[in-house]
């Protein structure tokens, strides 16, 4: 005689979003912890986040400052870059935002800088290495602006191209181009002996 297996009926259970703490029996599944819909996406975005933050100190630490493996950034300078994106001198909680900046953008920046970051360095002389990086910081405040409409100016150029269509560009002088075939074997034969 074979023994009756019982199943045990599972009862909807609840889970803690592993994000808000909350408890919730509708979840999603992401890296295998449980979240809510729209934790997922937080979830996310605090990543890509992360993984900003990691490039711009990496940038600062060796290209920036020269810094090698095995040394460390001070503290200060730290919360002076987290600060930055925030638009206050130094990270603080416990005064307003005054801006918000990516970290990507003050990667940007201090990519866009680095040549005059250079010759800065050259010619100045610092007490120390606080002096030396709110010299930087100071450079990089005053031109993370123009570095923002750039990158704003250059999206919107983006979506018009993407919004025209290859086959049928309208010209300065009024008159519509149309890519065909036989336009593109003449252009072929004349190249053809190019090469």
């Amino acid at each position: 005689m074979k023994k009756t297996e019982m199943k045990k009926t599972k009862k909807t259970n609840e889970y803690t979003c592993f994000l808000c703490k909350e408890r919730t029996s509708e979840y999603v599944e992401y890296k295998g912890k449980r979240y809510h819909k729209e934790c997922v996406e937080q979830k996310k975005k605090n990543e890509q986040e992360q993984e900003e933050w990691v490039d711009l100190y990496e940038y600062v630490f060796k290209k920036v400052l020269g810094y090698k493996d095995g040394m460390k950034m001070p503290q200060y300078m730290i919360l002076r870059l987290k600060g930055l994106r925030d638009g206050q001198f130094m990270s603080n909680k416990t005064v307003a935002m005054q801006a918000d900046y990516s970290f990507k953008v003050i990667l940007y920046t201090f990519k866009a800088k680095a040549i005059d970051l250079r010759r800065l360095e050259s010619k100045m002389d610092f007490k120390d290495e606080n002096h030396r990086f709110n010299t930087i910081m100071k450079i990089i405040e005053n031109n993370i602006n123009d570095i923002v409409i750039r990158l704003e100016k250059n999206k919107k150029a983006n979506q018009k191209l993407d919004k025209v269509d290859g086959n049928e560009l309208q010209l300065d002088c009024g008159k519509e181009f149309k890519s065909t075939k036989e336009g593109e074997d003449k252009i072929a034969e004349k190249f053809k002996n190019l090469w």
